[in-house]
């Protein structure tokens, strides 16, 4: 790559990244932000730099939230090139189970995590 271009960037590199994120009470069983179904959307500014991502919460009291948004600030800001990183929590859609990826479904119910009609901490 020329000296003068910069790295720029893509919406594939920040998912990647974002699989590495977990919310607290999912991380023991494996389950990453992307495959619970919690990012609505990635996208990447025209400058190949600046990056947003819109998480929706499993529950609106979640005690993660603050936990949640750092670590993916922190983990896309190691990516190289990226600039500015915006995390949004989206308000209107509603998270549920539906979103979570068939392995996550497979290990969340597999492990005992969910019984007829409990919630756990995380969902």
């Amino acid at each position: 790559m020329p000296h003068n271009e910069e790295i720029r960037v893509t919406p594939e590199q920040v998912l990647e990244v974002l699989q590495t994120c977990y919310d607290p009470c999912c991380k023991e069983r494996s389950v990453s932000i992307v495959e619970l179904g919690l990012i609505q959307g990635v996208k990447v500014a025209e400058n190949g730099h600046d990056v947003r991502v819109e998480l929706l919460l499993t529950s609106g009291w979640c005690p993660f939230s603050t936990h949640l948004l750092q670590m993916i600030d922190q983990n896309l800001r190691a990516i190289e090139g990226v600039r500015e990183v915006d995390t949004e929590i989206v308000w209107n859609t509603v998270w549920t189970p539906e979103r979570m990826t068939a392995s996550a479904r497979d290990t969340y119910f597999m492990r005992g995590a969910h019984h007829a009609g409990q919630r756990s901490l995380c969902f």
